[in-house]
C-alpha cells in the first residue's frame, strides 16, 4: 500500500552561506514531491538570506521565515508551529539529503517512527555509520536506547548517541502536536537537544522502523558546528540535561536506571574533549576533568559500570574514569583526539 502523506521538512539556518544551497538543493529535488519546505533563517548576518530568497522564487514549497536569533531549538518549535503536513522530517541547514531519502522513509509510513542511517562527511573522506539495529523496533526498545546502552551495546560507545539526533528521521506531526512535545533551549541544556527530543517522542510510540542504509549526509567540517567549539558551562547544562531524563523518565523505572548511569559514565569523553579545546592550560583543564568525576552523579555512575563489556582500549580509559586516575584520563583523551582529528 502507498501512501501520498503531506511531509513538512524543517530546517533551521544561521550563518550557512557556504553550505545551505547544497542543503536545498538536495531537498527539493526530491523523489518524492509531496512536501512543503520551512526554512527559518534564525538571525543570520552573512548571505543566506539571500540565497534562501532565492531558492524560494526557484520552487513555490519553500515556506521561509527570518526571526531575530533565538537558537536552533526556538527555530524548530517555530517551524513545527508552521508545519501543516502528515509527517515531519528536521534536516540541518549545513547538511543534505540522498535524493530519494524522503521516498524510503515513507515506504515506511505506516510506523510512528522512520530512521535511516547516515554518512559522516569530512573534508576528505566519508564514513557511513552502521547501526547495530535494523527492521521493527518497539517504541519501549527505543526509548531504552536512547536513555543509554546497556550490557553487550557498550561493546561500541560511540553508538551511544547514533539515534539520538532529530535529522534522518521521519516523526508523526499528530504524535508531536497532541502530546506537546518540544525542543529545550540549549541555554538550559547545552547540547542534546534532538536527544531529549527523542527521548519524549518515543515515550508515545508503539513500534518504530529502523533502515541501516545512509540515507542522510551529516557535514563534519562546520567549524562553527556545536561539536567543534569549546562551551565553557558545558558540564553544568549537562548536568541539567540529566536531571531533566532522571527526574521525567528514570526515577520510576528502575529498568532504565543502568542505561541512564552509562549514559553519564560515557559522557566523561564528550565532556573531556570540550576541556581539551578550551583555552586552559594543562593544569587546568586536568582539574576540570576532576571536577566532572569528582561529582556525585558521576562517582554513584561509576559505582556501577561494568567494564567487562568494553574493547581493551576503552577498557582502561573507562577503568581510569572508575578509579578517578585523571592524569590517565587526560593523556587518552590528548591521544584519541589527536587520532581522530587526523583521520578526518
Amino acid at each position: 500500500m502507498v501512501n501520498e502523506g503531506f511531509v513538512s521538512i524543517i530546517v533551521p539556518v544561521y550563518n550557512l552561506e557556504l553550505y545551505i544551497s547544497q542543503c536545498l538543493e538536495s531537498i527539493i529535488t526530491q523523489t518524492y514531491e509531496n512536501v512543503e519546505i520551512i526554512v527559518v533563517n534564525d538571525g543570520s548576518t552573512d548571505n543566506s538570506d539571500e540565497i534562501i530568497q532565492q531558492y524560494q522564487k526557484k520552487d513555490c514549497r519553500i515556506k521561509y521565515f527570518e526571526r531575530d536569533n533565538h537558537g536552533v531549538s526556538e527555530s524548530r518549535n517555530f517551524a513545527l508551529s508552521n508545519a501543516t503536513g502528515n509527517y515531519v522530517v528536521f534536516v540541518d541547514g549545513d547538511d543534505w539529503l540522498e535524493k530519494d531519502m524522503i521516498a524510503k522513509l515513507m515506504n515506511y509510513w505506516n510506523y510512528e517512527l522512520v530512521v535511516c542511517s547516515y554518512n559522516r562527511r569530512y573534508e576528505n573522506n566519508s564514513n557511513p555509520k552502521v547501526f547495530d539495529i535494523e527492521g521493527n523496533c518497539s517504541g519501549a526498545k527505543f526509548h531504552r536506547r536512547l536513555i543509554g546502552l546497556k550490557d553487550e551495546e557498550l561493546h561500541d560507545p560511540s553508538n551511544a548517541d547514533s539515534f539520538g539526533t532529530t535529522w534522518g528521521k521521519l516523526y508523526v506531526r499528530e504524535v508531536i502536536e497532541s502530546n506537546q512535545i518540544n525542543f529545550v533551549s540549549l541555554k538550559e541544556i547545552g547540547t542534546a537537544e534532538d536527544v531529549l527530543f527523542n527521548i519524549e517522542y518515543s515515550t508515545y510510540i508503539d513500534k518504530c522502523y529502523i533502515i541501516n542504509e545512509p540515507l542522510y549526509n551529516y557535514r563534519k567540517i562546520n567549524s562553527s558546528s556545536l561539536t567543534s567549539t569549546h562551551k565553557n558551562n558545558l558540564f553544568e547544562l549537562w548536568r541539567n540535561l540529566y536531571s531533566i531524563i532522571y527526574n521525567k523518565y528514570v526515577k520510576e523505572n528502575t529498568e532504565l536506571k543502568s542505561a541512564f548511569y552509562n549514559r553519564v559514565c560515557l559522557s566523561i569523553f564528550g565532556l573531556g574533549l570540550n576541556e581539551l579545546q578550551s583555552q586552559k592550560t594543562h593544569k587546568d583543564k586536568i582539574k576540570r576533568i576532576k571536577g566532572i568525576l569528582n561529582n556525585e552523579l558521576y562517582l554513584s555512575a561509576y559505582k556501577e559500570l561494568q567494564l567487562k563489556y568494553f574493547p581493551i582500549h576503552w577498557k582502561i580509559f573507562f577503568f581510569f574514569a572508575k578509579i578517578r586516575f585523571v592524569t590517565g584520563v587526560y593523556i587518552m583523551l590528548k591521544g584519541i583526539n589527536y587520532f581522530v582529528n587526523r583521520n578526518k
